[in-house]
Parts: structure tokens; sequence; C-alpha cells
């Protein structure tokens, strides 16, 4: 009887150990599915704002189009159009720095004082140590 009773322990413990490893791959798998479907989800949007849809039909990318002709996965396709909108944002901002928020609301406390001096008839030297 003893060993009978080990024998169902061994048995149930490896079908349970089985059964985590299948339930562990299954999450895995289902871990890569969704961060995929993010980037898709991501890069759809990106390229639905830079080429808006006609009105009468489905928004769509065409990110499985585009997948199929490049022979690439889905996965692949959209990472690279996540990582060439940061790049090309990069680009512009290096070349064209005044558009900085620092530069802006700065820009924005200038006109505002200028435009309070304007208000009040003030002008030349006084207008300027005003702040």
């Amino acid at each position: 009887m003893f060993i009978g009773e080990q024998l169902g322990v061994a048995i149930a413990k490896s079908f349970l150990q089985e059964e985590n490893a299948r339930l562990l791959e299954q999450t895995l798998e289902m871990r890569r599915e969704l961060e995929t479907r993010k980037l898709v989800e991501r890069a759809k949007g990106i390229l639905q704002r830079k080429a808006p849809a006609h009105p009468k039909r489905k928004p769509t990318c065409g990110c499985a189009s585009r997948a199929a002709v490049c022979a690439a996965p889905m996965k692949e396709l959209a990472e690279a159009i996540i990582l060439m909108k940061n790049w090309t944002a990069r680009v512009a901002k290096s070349r064209n720095p005044s558009q900085g928020t620092r530069e802006r609301s700065r820009r924005a406390a200038v006109v505002r004082r200028r435009t309070a001096n304007t208000r009040y008839g003030r002008s030349g030297s006084s207008a300027a140590r005003v702040e």
C-alpha cells in the first residue's frame, strides 16, 4: 500500500510538471503575440497619421500587404516603422532646436511682455526692465 501511494504521488508530480511546462510555453507565446500586436497597432497609427484614409473606406495601414511584399514578419516591419518615426523626429529636432519646449515658452513670455508694455504705454528702456 505504501509503495502504491508513492507511485501515485510520483505520477501526479510528473503530470503536474508537464502541465506546468506546457502552461509556461503557452504564456510565453501569448506574450509574444501581444507584443507583436501592440507594435503593429502602433505602426498602424503612425502610418494612418502620415497618410489619412479616405472617409468612406475602412481605415487600414497596409501592414500585412507590405510585410508580404517585403517577405518579412509583421513584427519586424512594425519595429522598422516605429524606429524610422523616432529617427525622423530626432533629426527634425536637431535641425531646428528652436522648436524645443523651453524656447517656445521663452518666446511666449517675451511676446507677453511686449504686449503688456505696449498696452500700458511703456516703451524704450523702461519697457525692457519690466519682467
